[in-house]
């Protein structure tokens, strides 16, 4: 067992290193690797970290989901879900990610503050969202144009 910790130790390290130094795709193989020895949500909200710098968004939160379904400590739950909140506001997914943001501000006190920043962003854009759905849908219920000439065949 202390042989399986120290690998999984030794490949966390080299996907640390290649993360900073911007080779993303050997950090997620790495990460990919130590996960298969030894699945953590340590480990993944790692991964997450690099796949969010790819801007692979879905990838990111499948991870942090993953990694909070293990039920990590608290402090560590209200960072994972701080990152899932920005991972679905990147994928516009507002209201979860302001649920996320909300949840993770009463788990931490020191973060609380732009836990509070994120969920006032998120749900500032659901209503942009919102809005914008209902100007899209009214809009379709008229003519392109008012001269435009109505014709059925």
């Amino acid at each position: 067992m202390a042989a399986t910790n120290e690998a999984v130790e030794a490949l966390a390290e080299v996907a640390l290193a290649a993360y900073r130094e911007g080779r993303h795709e050997d950090a997620i193989d790495a990460f990919t690797t130590a996960i298969a020895q030894q699945d953590s949500a340590v480990l993944r909200k790692n991964r997450a970290a690099v796949r969010a710098a790819r801007q692979d968004w879905p990838g990111a939160e499948d991870d942090l989901t993953a990694a909070l379904a293990m039920r990590p400590p608290d402090a560590l739950t209200s960072r994972i879900l701080l990152k899932r909140s920005y991972a679905r506001a990147a994928r516009e997914r507002h209201a979860l990610a302001g649920d996320d943001a909300a949840r993770a501000a009463q788990l931490t006190e020191t973060e609380r503050e732009k836990c509070l920043k994120q969920a006032a962003r998120c749900r500032r854009d659901a209503k942009r969202d919102a809005y914008l759905l209902k100007k899209t849908a009214k809009d379709a219920d008229g003519l392109v144009h008012p001269a435009q000439k109505l014709r059925l065949a």
